[in-house]
């Protein structure tokens, strides 16, 4: 069969490479100047890797998808830490967790229970939240609320949190013990150590695959191809 593929990212080149080893002849198109997409990035003047798009990072737990991967490229490990600095200078880990809270609300707690009970006890009574900042305060309360995640969004998107969907923040675990790792879930957490458009490009580097950037889709394309994932 002949297929067209929308999009030279990670999902598009993931469907190529397979349609081209089961024998599908496939052309790759993305409207912009380079492959994989959001998480295109490249070396600049200073010899830094800059992740054009915001920060990417690879974890998974599914041991398949780790293996089919690193067909592609060599990886380094790298464990995603983030920490916020408060008013009076201390840096805490976010997700929140134990030692966030005790540092924010100057208690003490050594347990999971004692953290459940105090985000209980500040927590709003809102049963069905409609939006991203009414999740937060059912959950974590006012303070922890305005003092993370308020300035956070205004800050990324220009949006206020009553403008977001509760879905978005929905996503950011909330932890009750001494865990600081983003992805504490996850057992495989790694970069590739050539970046994100190098892995791609091998990914897409097959006698079967065509790529074509700078191509919009339009409909009309369709008739010369038997199939379109897009």
């Amino acid at each position: 069969m002949k297929i067209l593929v929308v999009g030279a990212g990670f999902s598009g080149a993931v469907h190529a490479r397979v349609l081209a080893q089961a024998g599908h002849r496939v052309r790759v198109i993305d409207q912009r100047g380079h492959i994989a997409g959001n998480a295109y990035d490249h070396v600049d003047a200073n010899g830094i890797r800059v992740h054009a798009y915001g920060p990417h990072l690879f974890h998974s737990k599914n041991q398949k998808v780790i293996d089919w991967i690193s067909q592609f490229g060599a990886f380094v490990p790298y464990v995603h830490k983030v920490r916020a600095r408060l008013p009076s200078g201390v840096a805490v880990p976010l997700p929140i967790n134990l030692d966030t809270v005790n540092a924010v609300f100057g208690t003490a707690y050594e347990s999971a229970e004692q953290v459940r009970a105090h985000l209980a006890s500040v927590s709003l009574p809102i049963a069905e939240p409609g939006n991203a900042a009414e999740h937060l305060y059912a959950n974590i309360g006012r303070e922890l609320t305005d003092l993370f995640f308020r300035p956070y969004t205004k800050k990324m998107w220009g949006l206020a949190l009553e403008e977001m969907s509760a879905a978005v923040v929905k996503r950011i675990p909330l932890r009750f013990d001494r865990v600081d790792t983003y992805f504490a879930d996850d057992e495989v957490q790694m970069m590739p150590r050539d970046g994100y458009t190098a892995l791609v490009a091998a990914i897409l580097d097959h006698p079967m695959i065509k790529v074509a950037l700078g191509v919009a889709f339009e409909k009309a394309i369709l008739r010369d191809y038997d199939f379109c994932f897009n």
